[in-house]
């Protein structure tokens, strides 16, 4: 769960400097794909997404199991993975930006 909170350190920075509180708003509205397509990375599209699925299947399960009307569960989980998603958008480009200005060592 911790990869959501903070991109692990391992990742490439992307190919310039991206402006995080944008890239935050755009995961916010779009969700995964708007994250993808800024970032222009598929990782940076799958990471969120599978998050998104994972948390829609474990509601839609927990609800049905529970005996709730299934369909309930799904919008409000939905919110949550936009939330995820503008999250990942920003510590992603707060990191990215920060190896980008790093000098390098030789």
């Amino acid at each position: 769960m911790t990869v959501f909170m903070k991109p692990p350190e391992r990742m490439r920075p992307l190919r310039k400097e991206r402006n995080p509180v944008k890239s935050a708003i755009i995961g916010l509205l779009f969700g995964a794909l708007g994250v993808g397509l800024y970032f222009k990375s598929v990782i940076d599209f799958l990471i969120p997404m599978a998050f998104f699925i994972v948390t829609v299947t474990v509601a839609w399960y927990a609800a049905s199991k529970i005996g709730g009307a299934s369909g309930h569960a799904v919008p409000v989980v939905g919110i949550g993975a936009y939330t995820i998603a503008g999250r990942w958008g920003y510590y992603r480009a707060r990191q990215s930006n920060a190896r980008l200005v790093a000098p390098r060592a030789s």
